[in-house]
């Protein structure tokens, strides 16, 4: 009995994050063509639960908006592009270039990531 209980605790919990998560992006203008492939979580997280944050980023590189990812180190930056990247791939939505170009080959996808980093010094 006391493992029904824990088991409807954690069905609660995730159907608690699903209306989070369907508020966030309805608050977003996000409409979501299908969600994301649990297979490329698997792939991408090593068996870890995206955050809001990351799922965001995630939803933003898929419907093609701008966003900046902040982060401390440590706090899987670099595996949230990787995994926005795979995802938006996967679903084609990242359309391949028809030229190459000095860094690029021709029939590659098209795609830039910019990195920019602030030191306190630098100002």
């Amino acid at each position: 009995m006391l493992k029904n209980i824990e088991r409807a605790k954690t069905l609660l919990a995730a159907a608690k994050a699903a209306a989070e998560d369907a508020s966030r992006k309805q608050a977003l203008g996000i409409t979501m063509a299908s969600p994301i492939a649990a297979a490329t979580h698997v792939l991408v997280s090593g068996g870890f639960t995206w955050n809001t944050e990351q799922s965001t980023a995630i939803d933003y590189t898929e419907f093609r908006k701008s966003f900046c990812l902040i982060g401390a180190a440590g706090t899987r930056k670099t595996t949230t592009l990787k995994g926005a990247l795979l995802n938006a791939l996967a679903k084609h939505r990242v359309p391949p270039l028809e030229a190459g170009t000095e860094h690029l080959s021709g029939g590659a996808p098209g795609v830039a990531i910019r990195e920019l980093l602030f030191r306190p010094e630098w100002t």
